[in-house]
C-alpha cells in the first residue's frame, strides 16, 4: 500500500526549524531590551579632532548563531528528505540524493542527466521542474532567489555568522560656537554603519564647537554574508525559506497523492 508516512520526516525538520526560529526572534527582542547602542566620543590629541560614534553595547549571543544554523539546516535537511519521501511514498525508495539545488537551469538539468539523477522517477524531476531550485532571474523572482541564495548558504556553511546592521539617518542638528580660541571646526557625517567594527562615525568636531543631533536607528540582526542577504533580517529570510520549504513539500505531497499514496 501506498502511503503518506514519509512525509512525516521532512515535517518534523520543518517543525525543528520553527521552534529555533521561534528561540532565535525571542532571544533577539531580550537583546534589544536594553539598548543596543551608545554614544561615545573618541578625541585625538594629535589631530584635538573629537570623533562622535554610534557603537554596539555588546557583543551578539552565541545563542543567536546556534539557532538561525538549527534552523537553516533543518530546513536544508527538509528539502533532502521530500524527495526521499516523494520516493518511498511511491514505492520507489533510494538510498541517496539531495534536493537538486543549481545555479542554472543548465546546472538543473546536468543533475537531472547525471548518472545519480537516474535513480529519481520522471514524475518527481517533472515536480522538481516546476519548482525551479535555481535563480530564475526575471523580474518577479526576488523572493525565490533569495531562497535559492538561503539554500546556497546551508550547503557551504556548517555554522553560520550573525552581525548587526542597520540604517542611521539624523532627524535634527544644532551646532552652537563657544568662545573662539583658535580654530574650530564641524563636520556633520552621513552615517553609515560599518558592519566590521560595528560602529558609525556620527560627527567630527574640534575646537570651540558644541554640536547636537537626534538619530533614527533601524537595526536587524543578518546573516554575515555578502547583500542581498546581508541587507534582509535573518528571521525574514529564514521564514522566507520555510514558506519555500512548506510550499515544496505541500506541492510533492499532492504529487504522490496522484500517483496514489494515502
Amino acid at each position: 500500500m501506498l502511503s503518506l508516512k514519509p512525509f512525516n520526516i521532512p515535517e518534523k525538520h520543518i517543525g525543528f526549524a520553527k521552534a529555533d526560529m521561534e528561540e532565535l526572534a525571542s532571544k533577539w527582542r531580550a537583546f534589544r531590551q536594553d539598548g543596543l547602542y551608545n554614544t561615545v566620543a573618541d578625541f585625538d590629541p594629535k589631530t584635538e579632532v573629537t570623533t562622535h560614534k554610534l557603537v554596539l553595547r555588546r557583543p551578539l549571543p552565541v545563542d543567536l548563531e546556534r539557532h538561525a544554523t538549527s534552523a537553516l539546516s533543518n530546513l536544508k535537511n527538509a528539502f533532502d528528505m521530500m524527495v526521499f519521501a516523494t520516493c518511498a511514498a511511491i514505492n520507489r525508495p533510494i538510498k541517496k540524493f539531495n534536493y537538486p539545488w543549481a545555479d542554472t537551469v543548465v546546472g538543473f538539468t546536468a543533475i537531472r542527466n547525471s548518472k545519480t539523477g537516474a535513480v529519481i522517477p520522471q514524475e518527481i524531476w517533472e515536480e522538481l521542474g516546476r519548482q525551479a531550485p535555481y535563480k530564475r532571474g526575471d523580474h518577479d523572482s526576488f523572493k525565490h532567489d533569495l531562497a535559492r541564495d538561503m539554500a546556497t548558504l546551508a550547503n557551504t556553511k556548517h555554522t553560520v555568522g550573525l552581525t548587526v546592521d542597520c540604517t542611521i539617518s539624523t532627524s535634527s542638528s544644532s551646532i552652537s560656537i563657544k568662545k573662539m580660541v583658535g580654530p574650530a571646526s564641524f563636520e556633520n557625517r552621513h552615517p553609515i554603519w560599518d558592519s566590521v567594527n560595528q560602529e558609525a562615525i556620527l560627527q567630527e568636531t574640534s575646537g570651540a564647537v558644541d554640536a547636537t543631533a537626534q538619530y533614527t536607528v533601524e537595526a536587524h540582526v543578518a546573516f554575515d554574508v555578502a547583500p542581498p542577504l546581508r541587507d534582509i533580517d535573518t528571521g525574514d529570510a529564514l521564514n522566507l525559506f520555510l514558506n519555500h520549504a512548506e510550499q515544496s513539500l505541500e506541492r510533492f505531497k499532492a504529487l504522490a497523492i496522484r500517483m496514489g499514496a494515502t
